[in-house]
């Protein structure tokens, strides 16, 4: 059983405590098989630490997990053994911003934070499963448990083009006040 995050009214946030609360979703939220993807999530992480934003799959076998978490001062997109991380000190405790984990199977993956590309590889054929879904959680066993916020998540079922992600940043930005840091016109 879960325990569920808090909701404040002022503030218009899922609040993670990082210790057990998550929420399940169904099975095959999260793009599984070889799909191309792309998750948007406004977060913030309230302390340093390798907890989930969203994880699905069978955890334990190469290449059947998809993961997304902080993995402290970066984010972390992984398949089980086969992982994608931002650079060092890419991400600042206790502030918001947006992180897009792009996916698209016939060029690799690729990590952007505040609308800037940050990373990306050339890795293909994933096979990961519908199963395990879940909010603020990725490996239980591992406590991957989120201590932030989760403001807004936008998950499609394509590796959508930079042209469409300028235009959903700078949707967020205005959305959530986040013009000063989140680059909304790709220049």
């Amino acid at each position: 059983a879960s325990m569920q995050p808090v909701f404040y009214g002022g503030n218009p946030a899922l609040v993670f405590d990082g210790s057990n609360d998550f929420m399940s979703l169904p099975d095959g939220t999260i793009p599984y098989g070889d799909s191309s993807y792309t998750v948007t999530v406004l977060v913030k992480a309230n302390a340093s630490h390798t907890g989930g934003i969203l994880g699905s799959g069978t955890y334990g076998t190469t290449n059947q997990t998809n993961a997304f978490r902080f993995s402290h001062d970066n984010m972390r997109n992984y398949w089980w053994g086969n992982d994608i991380f931002s650079s060092s000190n890419s991400i600042t405790i206790n502030e918001h911003f947006i992180v897009t984990f792009r996916y698209d199977n016939q060029s690799g993956r690729s990590i952007y934070l505040n609308g800037q590309l940050n990373t990306s590889d050339t890795d293909t054929n994933r096979s990961s499963t519908s199963i395990n879904n879940t909010l603020a959680l990725t490996y239980e066993p591992n406590n991957e448990y989120l201590n932030g916020e989760i403001v807004e998540v936008l998950i499609f079922d394509d590796g959508i083009d930079e042209n469409i992600l300028i235009k959903i940043n700078y949707y967020l930005s205005k959305k959530w006040g986040l013009e000063p840091t989140v680059d909304s016109d790709g220049d």
